[in-house]
């Protein structure tokens, strides 16, 4: 579990402030399948004129895993659930290429509309 908070100052009157704190668990399910659960409540104030922050969810359930494909070859997957909308808000995936003890690719974002190149420190894990 952890708290955060975020403050952000646009140009103008326009401001934005986010509040809150998320709780999850982490497991494996299966041999090849790990990954989070998480809820996040999130309070949020002010308003923002950019697209980034209209994913932002006030009641969130959560759900991040990792696919091991096979050896070598991770599929993360991410989905937030707003439980105020009664609806998926935003998914994500990719494919990814672990060693030993890194990992990088590219993944999908469905709610920003955007790639984005991932890396990680895998810890404690063989690919």
């Amino acid at each position: 579990a952890h708290a955060f908070a975020r403050k952000s100052d646009y140009s103008g009157d326009t401001s934005l402030n986010v509040y809150g704190a998320e709780f999850g668990t982490h497991g494996k399910l299966t041999r090849a399948l790990e990954g989070d659960f998480i809820i996040a409540l999130q309070q949020v104030n002010g308003r923002s004129k950019f697209q980034f922050d209209e994913v932002l969810i006030a009641k969130e359930l959560g759900a991040k895993f990792d696919y091991r494909l096979s050896r070598g070859w991770i599929v993360p997957f991410l989905v937030r659930y707003d439980l105020e909308g009664a609806a998926v808000r935003n998914t994500r995936f990719g494919l990814m290429r672990a060693y030993d003890c890194v990992a990088y690719g590219l993944s999908f974002d469905t709610a920003r509309r955007e790639f984005r190149f991932e890396g990680r420190v895998l810890l404690g894990k063989k690919s």
